[in-house]
């Protein structure tokens, strides 16, 4: 362990989570000076792994709790490297108990949204409202990604519908830039204009041919190109 992360100071955590009495954190600047920066809450995951190989589970569960605690005072919080992620993390791979009571402890205690699991907690206050909240908070980021790919091909759509209707001008000026760019922008070849004549046909009757895309089907270009 750091010299700031002692065995010493983990004892004492224990000793708070198990009793509950969680008034005793604010006495740990005063009786680990080394602590007093809370700098020890931000120790890389590997530091507080071997902290939890160093507990039995009901003593990593004290610790987690005492841990939750202490992350609301001055200088202790610790956001998305909360000691708090990893201990639990390591809890939940050795652990074959339902956590879901510590679980709901945590959310219940904390005012870190990270906790416990590292990703964020919505506000849930039990794994049961985080469910239900994760469900609907996914729901409606599907209805927004539908939306935006609807709104994204309507645009295109419209985009394809307004090439359409130039095409046949810049046909009729012998614009092959145009003609180019339009076909770019999804202008429909074989959209028919007021005699019923297809871009594509129009094209052919200029001399421009050439211009036009493959059909996707054989029959039409062919028919088309004679």
């Amino acid at each position: 362990m750091t010299p700031e992360l002692s065995q010493n100071l983990i004892q004492h955590l224990v000793e708070i989570g198990a009793s509950g009495r969680f008034e005793g954190g604010e006495k740990i600047s005063a009786l680990f000076p080394s602590a007093r920066s809370g700098s020890f809450m931000r120790l890389a995951p590997h530091s507080w792994y071997t902290v939890a190989a160093s507990l039995d589970d009901a003593q990593l569960i004290a610790c987690i709790k005492a841990l939750t605690v202490l992350e609301r005072l001055p200088n202790f919080s610790a956001g998305s490297v909360s000691p708090v992620i990893w201990l639990f993390r390591k809890l939940s791979e050795r652990s074959r108990d339902d956590l879901t009571p510590v679980i709901d402890w945590v959310l219940t205690n904390t005012d870190n949204p990270y906790l416990p699991f590292g990703s964020h907690n919505l506000g849930a206050q039990s794994l049961e409202e985080l469910h239900a909240l994760s469900a609907y908070a996914a729901e409606r980021a599907k209805a927004r990604h539908t939306a935006e790919e609807n709104r994204q091909r309507e645009a295109k759509e419209r985009k394809a519908t307004e090439a359409t209707y130039k095409l046949f001008g810049a046909l009729r000026r012998h614009d092959e830039k145009a003609v180019v760019a339009l076909l770019s922008q999804g202008a429909d070849i074989y959209a028919s204009n007021e005699q019923g004549q297809t871009a594509f046909e129009y094209a052919r009757s200029l001399g421009l041919q050439h211009l036009m895309p493959l059909s996707p089907n054989p029959a039409v270009h062919t028919d088309a190109a004679r």
